[in-house]
């Protein structure tokens, strides 16, 4: 699979670039690392859905990280709008596939998210739970050139997923000189484009360049999702309990969110 957190999202470090063309696996774990730092993390998030019409809705998410056991995992829990308070995703990022649980406070449980369901739009945007993050870790990828991308000079990536009954293929274009992430082609099963994702407005937090915008445009229905990322703090206390699935009912309440801001 391939998670959490694009939006969450959305913490880039820059790595060191390689001298020559690194070979695709190796070009794989260089991006995944960049978007998924090895140290503790919470932010705030907030996340705006356009339809083609202009109308907007908006949501506000608290994202934490950190590493649980051998695993990193990341918990990210709606903060508002009132009726979507408590709603919570917990991803736990395993090298193949990782692993998903959602709490919905109106049912009262939570639950484990089986394949098709990681699909899912998330809360109506244009992501879906499988969106958040670096797509694919289990999927066969291809180094296909070099070019540019956003005025950016980038390696060209091509995935082809495990399963292809949702995307067909992706390509990524990768930032030769800091390793990251430029942007994110989906194409859906008739290998048409279907979305586009873009990663912009790097800033150093706590000496951690990072991501503060990542969209999600869905070309074929002119939808579009903004996710802007504010009140980054790294290397915090994370308390165990808010990435624990047995706790996630209790996640919106925690004592981090406070450090946030309004």
């Amino acid at each position: 699979m391939r998670i959490a957190a694009s939006i969450l999202l959305a913490a880039i470090t820059v790595a060191p670039a390689l001298a020559a063309s690194p070979d695709a696996d190796t070009l794989v774990s260089k991006v995944r690392a960049a978007l998924e730092p090895d140290r503790a993390s919470v932010r705030k998030v907030t996340m705006t859905t356009t339809g083609p019409g202009g109308d907007a809705s908006q949501i506000t998410l608290g994202a934490a990280r950190k590493k649980v056991g051998p695993a990193p995992r990341v918990v990210m829990v709606v903060l508002s709008p009132a009726g979507l308070r408590g709603t919570t995703l917990l991803v736990e990022e395993q090298t193949a596939e990782n692993v998903l649980w959602l709490y919905v406070p109106a049912i009262g449980r939570t639950r484990k998210l089986v394949s098709p369901e990681a699909y899912t739009t998330f809360l109506n945007s244009d992501f879906t739970f499988a969106d958040l993050g670096f797509v694919g870790m289990g999927a066969k990828y291809t180094l296909t050139g070099e070019e540019k991308r956003q005025g950016t000079d980038t390696y060209r990536l091509e995935g082809v997923p495990r399963e292809t009954w949702y995307y067909s293929r992706f390509t990524t274009w990768v930032a030769k000189d800091t390793l990251f992430p430029v942007e994110r082609n989906f194409n859906d099963v008739r290998n048409e484009l279907w979305k586009v994702e873009r990663w912009s407005n790097i800033s150093a937090i706590n000496g951690v360049p990072t991501a503060l915008r990542v969209s999600m445009e869905n070309v074929q229905t002119q939808n579009k999702t903004e996710a802007v990322t504010e009140a980054v703090r790294y290397d915090v206390e994370v308390p165990d309990a808010l990435l624990d699935p047995s706790q996630l009912s209790k996640a919106a309440d925690s004592s981090v969110w406070g450090t946030l801001g309004k």
